[in-house]
């Protein structure tokens, strides 16, 4: 059942797998980076999420909200408590930010999640009309998403406070 669940899996989610696993092997390293390249990583998962939302379950419904409401709360709650040496502004919108294996954690357990989700509904597709099922979608890809933009959120707060500048 494995091979045949791997065989059918089109060509283009594997290329993605690469991709992810590349970007973040490059957010482990320290960088700089402006705040439009480090929103695109993001988005892309926020896009993956809501592909599920809108595939599965319909982007009208009480899943979206589970899963928005889940999403800026806990992005808010993780954007509060980074810790500042993190990140340094380093200009308007360039930062500097200390490599992280959490990115490629968050792009995988997103691609495994929205993997195992595919197949499932593939193999037993009334599961998308189980209320706990979906609750638990919703809120699985809510926290991954929210933990995602934390960073970016975080970002967009710095570049809302002065730019504070250390005297020797």
């Amino acid at each position: 059942m494995l091979q045949q669940i791997l065989s059918n899996t089109p060509v283009w989610v594997w290329v993605l797998l690469a991709f992810l696993v590349q970007r973040g092997v490059q957010a482990s390293r320290d960088r700089e980076v402006n705040l439009r390249t480090l929103l695109i990583l993001p988005l892309m998962m926020l896009g993956l999420s809501l592909n599920s939302l809108a595939q599965h379950y319909s982007l009208t419904s009480w899943p979206v909200m589970l899963w928005g409401g889940t999403m800026l709360l806990t992005g808010w709650v993780v954007a509060q408590r980074m810790r500042p040496e993190q990140m340094e502004r380093i200009s308007a919108d360039q930062f500097r930010l200390q490599g992280s294996w959490m990115p490629l954690v968050l792009m995988m357990a997103i691609f495994v999640g929205k993997y195992v989700e595919s197949v499932a509904l593939a193999i037993v597709p009334a599961l998308g009309q189980q209320t706990a099922y979906v609750a638990v979608s919703s809120l699985f890809f809510g926290v991954l998403n929210g933990v995602f933009f934390a960073r970016v959120w975080r970002l967009q707060m710095l570049t809302q406070a002065p730019k504070q500048v250390q005297i020797a």
